[in-house]
Formats: structure tokens, sequence, C-alpha cells
């Protein structure tokens, strides 16, 4: 399992807002749940970038949902989502 870098920035933002509680601090929230999670941060390449800027005008809006999704097709990966403007989008294989 793996998740775009920028998706480690939205879990520290959910700590920080305390949507996600931690007795810790945010940075140490975060590192803890990457760690028990076993996951793999995907980084935003060049071709993840382009391909984030090149999504057609029906793909969400949301920069973060852009190369989110935009990694999962640079890495040739199903996406795990429920947002459905995410999942209409002909392009990219999604899981849920």
């Amino acid at each position: 399992m793996a998740i775009s870098s920028i998706t480690v920035w939205e879990l520290a933002l959910l700590f920080a807002r305390g949507v996600l509680r931690s007795q810790s601090t945010v940075e140490s929230a975060v590192r803890s749940v990457l760690s028990r999670s076993g996951v793999v941060i995907m980084p935003i390449t060049a071709e993840v970038a382009a391909i984030a800027a090149q999504f057609s005008d029906d793909y969400p809006k949301d920069p973060a949902d852009r190369l989110i999704g935009a990694t999962a097709m640079a890495e040739g990966m199903a996406l795990v989502t429920r947002d459905e403007g995410i999942r209409k989008h002909h392009r990219l294989k999604t899981i849920w």
C-alpha cells in the first residue's frame, strides 16, 4: 500500500486541527501513524506533477486530490477513495 507525499501533509493537518487526536506532537503523531501503517510514501515527481496539471475540467479542482490521483496513475495503482468526483474519472482506476 502506498500514499502520495501530499497525503502526509493532509494527515498532519488533521492532527493539527484536532480532527484526529493524539497525546503527542503533530509530528510524532504523523510519524507514528506512518510507521504503524507500513505504507510507502510516493514522491511528487515531474511525471506526477504533469499528470495532475493535465487532468480534464471534470476532475476535482483540489490540488491535493489532483496530486493523489496523478500519483496513482503514474504508479499504475488503483486509488482507494469514496470521492465520487474522482471515481467518475475515466482514466483512473478506483476502489471503494
